[in-house]
């Protein structure tokens, strides 16, 4: 530039720190874990604007970093961390897989002496992420994000109430781990977290479809209908039952056997 006489010597400038440092870019790990129980994330999400069917405001959720299964649990208080943890580890062990360490962002629900004892006396390492740095946990950050995008996505397509929310969740957590991508080509996180062949998706139903129960005669009388309306939620004991809620009379039924019809007819509940 005329005028100006411009030196090749570089120089730290303190100033320029202050006004444009950014955060150095987040490594991608290239060796993780290749055994199910190895490395397990949880975070926790909430509180939610409307309460739950069952009383619930927050949810937490726990992914295995291999498999990339997933779990989520529903509470009212974030206070009942411990014992859904207690609770993940010990199906955890019944699938075959013990967990060997648990990564949290250290919030004091998982940060505590009970979540520490569990641990513990499970013989289990516990990893905290840095602050400020999700990426050390983004697995269940991600995850969480996920369950609600799709959540809210099943309740608007069906014009269904936000207080259905843990219902959408549980439903999307479900489907997931049925169908979501892993590390294995072909393989499914259930698969992979079980041990077992191809994930059963026969049982797969449209979150929000309407459909018809079918009422015993032990809970109606002479002229009661024989049949009640309802909207389909969910699924209940792995694979062999559904949820149906009964939008007139507020209540959610645990209806055994499949649909009769691919459209709209359910089996008796229960």
């Amino acid at each position: 530039m005329y005028g100006i006489t411009v030196h090749d010597k570089e120089e730290f400038c303190v100033l320029a720190v202050f006004g444009k440092q950014l955060r150095r870019s987040f490594y991608v790990r290239k060796n993780r874990p290749v055994i199910p129980g190895e490395l397990i994330h949880m975070d926790a999400c909430g509180p939610m604007e409307n309460v739950s069917l069952n009383g619930s405001k927050y949810s937490v959720v726990f992914k295995d970093d291999s498999s990339r299964y997933r779990q989520v649990f529903f509470l009212k208080k974030k206070d009942e961390v411990p014992r859904c943890l207690g609770i993940f580890l010990n199906e955890a062990c019944a699938a075959g897989n013990p967990a060997k360490c648990i990564v949290s962002d250290g919030g004091l629900e998982f940060n505590n002496e009970n979540v520490r004892k569990i641990l513990q006396q499970g013989g289990i390492a516990a990893r905290t992420a840095m602050p400020y740095t999700p990426e050390q946990n983004g697995l269940a950050e991600r995850e969480n994000r996920i369950l609600v995008e799709t959540g809210r996505s099943m309740l608007h397509t069906k014009e269904l109430h936000i207080f259905l929310w843990a219902e959408a969740v549980n439903t999307a957590c479900h489907v997931l781990n049925r169908t979501g991508p892993t590390a294995v080509k072909g393989k499914s996180p259930f698969e992979l977290w079980f041990k077992r062949g191809p994930a059963p998706i026969d049982h797969f139903r449209v979150f929000g479809a309407e459909c018809f129960v079918h009422v015993p005669k032990q809970r109606r009388r002479k002229w009661d209908k024989k049949a009640a309306a309802g909207r389909f939620l969910g699924y209940y004991d792995e694979k062999d039952g559904y949820k149906i809620w009964l939008a007139k009379t507020k209540k959610l039924l645990l209806v055994e056997m499949l649909f009769s019809s691919q459209k709209k007819s359910l089996h008796q509940y229960r």
